[in-house]
């Protein structure tokens, strides 16, 4: 079955002779009769306007002392950008425009959405897995011992931290749980979501709209706003690493998850059904980095990441 890239969308952007006809003025006509008109650059005033905006919070990180690290996150958001300036024709133009809105929505929407999400799935969760008694000492606990020195962690990351030396097997069935249900689960449904919204807002412009740009789009757009908060708490060199960390495991992992659901969707014909794997996958990705941060060296937890980022990598740029 032909992949998004191989499907009826390209006799549009690429006419060949075998799907061109002419009406009767002589003008080449596409095989949806719409006439052929000369290229034409497309003006992108969103890419302007998110360079600008990237461009505003690297100055305001250097005031705040974080500088380098909003440095290093905004790397992979120009280079989105830069590509999109790149594709600069008339019927580029709505890929564009949908994509950059996809990823100010996944940025601006991303992070208090999910917040939800985990506070309440964690909350459930976390009453199943330890019971009430257990889950009021561990809760307390865990807003105690908090590390205003250490990055900042996630509200299951902390339960499942005091918890480890209570009951081992109960936070390992919550650290499994809550990865696959709330950061797997929740967050690439989110993307598909946005990713769903923006396609049906432009469904005007469906035959040269290309999702997998779009949804790559809301993945960079949430992994951006998830790593400015991250590392906000921290300074200095600490932050800095921190950052680079995210850049080459974090941001693969959201990126390559929404791009391997837009490449299913396209070819199932179904988001929900595209969902699942790409969920599974950032889901045990969670997993491994829970358990071998809490459990190996640092150095072994960031190869798990980096390992587990690469292979994510591989699987949405070769699914069709």
């Amino acid at each position: 079955m032909k992949s998004f890239e191989q499907s009826a969308l390209q006799p549009l952007l690429h006419p060949t002779p075998s799907v061109l006809s002419s009406n009767k003025n002589g003008q080449l006509l596409s095989f949806t009769n719409t006439p052929i008109v000369p290229v034409k650059q497309g003006r992108w005033i969103q890419g302007w306007a998110a360079l600008l905006l990237v461009l505003t919070i690297n100055f305001l990180g250097f005031f705040l002392n974080h500088g380098p690290a909003m440095t290093i996150l905004s790397l992979p958001v120009l280079l989105f950008l830069n590509e999109g300036f790149q594709q600069n024709t008339i019927d580029q133009d709505p890929t564009r425009r949908c994509a950059i809105e996809g990823f100010a929505k996944g940025a601006i929407f991303g992070p208090p959405v999910l917040a939800l999400a985990e506070t309440v799935g964690g909350v459930v969760l976390a009453l199943l897995c330890f019971g009430q008694k257990s889950f009021e000492s561990i809760v307390s606990s865990a807003a105690e011992g908090m590390n205003p020195e250490l990055p900042s962690v996630s509200f299951s990351t902390r339960l499942f931290r005091e918890a480890a030396s209570q009951d081992p097997l109960a936070a390992a069935a919550f650290a499994c749980l809550s990865s696959l249900l709330v950061a797997g689960l929740a967050e690439e449904a989110f993307k598909m979501g946005i990713g769903a919204w923006q396609v049906l807002k432009f469904r005007q412009h469906k035959r040269t709209l290309n999702p997998v740009v779009v949804m790559a789009g809301v993945g960079l757009g949430l992994a951006y706003a998830e790593s400015i908060m991250a590392v906000f708490s921290l300074r200095g060199t600490p932050a800095a690493r921190l950052a680079s960390e995210r850049v080459i495991t974090s941001f693969p992992v959201h990126v390559f998850c929404a791009v391997w659901t837009a490449k299913r969707a396209s070819r199932l014909d179904s988001w929900i059904g595209a969902l699942f794997p790409s969920a599974l996958t950032h889901g045990l990705f969670d997993f491994g980095i829970i358990l071998c941060s809490n459990y190996l060296t640092r150095a072994a937890s960031l190869g798990w990441s980096f390992t587990a980022a690469a292979a994510t990598t591989m699987a949405g740029m070769n699914s069709s």
